[in-house]
């Protein structure tokens, strides 16, 4: 049973193979860490911002 930030499945990885299928979840894992920091230090700057009036 193969287990990844996407949920389960029936499918057995088996091999070198595993090794592929660990470092593509690892992969998801870290584009999804990044596109939520980023969006949120983008709305942070956005709201200091309109805070100080500069907007």
């Amino acid at each position: 049973m193969n287990f990844t930030t996407l949920g389960q499945t029936g499918m057995s990885i088996v091999g070198p193979m595993r090794i592929v299928a660990m470092m593509q979840a690892l992969a998801g894992f870290m584009v999804l860490t990044w596109s939520a920091s980023f969006l949120y230090a983008t709305c942070r700057q956005q709201f200091i911002a309109e805070s100080e009036g500069d907007v």
